[in-house]
């Protein structure tokens, strides 16, 4: 998403201010638009308490899947309009070429090959859809639809902060923290860990990123699926 706004705004990857603020509309926009309609059902008596009308397991089925759907969808249609805007206005793609995208360390992007790049775009939109996923789920808790909006974002700087308490002591650690890091779900392969690579190959850290918050999504609608069943409420 930062390099589709550079794209439009012809500026310079490396001007960090504005990339951050894009980082954080990013994790705002991309998380929110599937699954926004359903976030404001959950509590809204304008819609008659629909969850509770269509029954809980259908509509945390509906909620995941439009979820899904729309992060994957964005980060998919963005990916292949920022290849298209490249190849028609500023240059031809060669695939024979090294990569540039290189971790220090262990290389994750060996050749700029065809293969590479459309598996950077699949693993782009699914890790945008699993963590949109996950979103979803957080924002059962969430009584206020006003709260809900930045929870996207929030998520990722708490766990940002938290992850580089850890600093980068042993490769246990390091894959943990990969594990927990959004940036390695949403952006496999273009992240680094205090400058340095993960220790296993990126295709491995995506897996049990995208592993972890699944089951961390489902988890939690399963939790309140019940809590709901139980006592009507969060």
């Amino acid at each position: 998403m930062n390099s589709f706004v550079h794209i439009q705004l012809s500026q310079d990857p490396t001007y960090t201010t504005i990339g951050f603020i894009f980082t954080i509309a990013s994790y705002i926009l991309i998380p929110l638009i599937g699954s926004l309609f359903y976030i404001y059902q959950k509590d809204n008596a304008t819609f008659n308490f629909l969850p509770q009308r269509m029954s809980y397991p259908k509509y945390l089925k509906k909620g995941f899947l439009s979820s899904f759907l729309g992060g994957f969808l964005l980060s998919f249609f963005t990916s292949i309009y920022e290849i298209i805007f490249v190849k028609l206005t500023l240059s031809g793609i060669n695939y024979s070429v090294n990569g540039y995208f290189k971790e220090v360390g262990t290389p994750s992007f060996s050749n700029n090959t065809l293969i590479e790049v459309v598996s950077i775009i699949i693993l782009n939109a699914l890790g945008w859809g699993i963590y949109s996923m996950f979103i979803f789920a957080l924002n059962l808790y969430i009584p206020k639809i006003i709260f809900s909006i930045p929870s996207g974002f929030l998520f990722f700087l708490i766990i940002t902060l938290l992850i580089s308490t850890f600093g980068n002591r042993n490769s246990l650690v390091m894959v943990i923290s990969g594990t927990l890091f959004p940036e390695a779900l949403v952006s496999p392969g273009f992240t680094t860990f205090y400058g340095l690579a993960y220790p296993i190959n990126y295709y491995l850290q995506f897996i049990l990123s995208a592993v972890f918050y699944i089951c961390l999504a489902l988890v939690l609608a399963v939790i309140w699926k019940k809590r709901r069943l139980k006592y009507g409420k969060n």
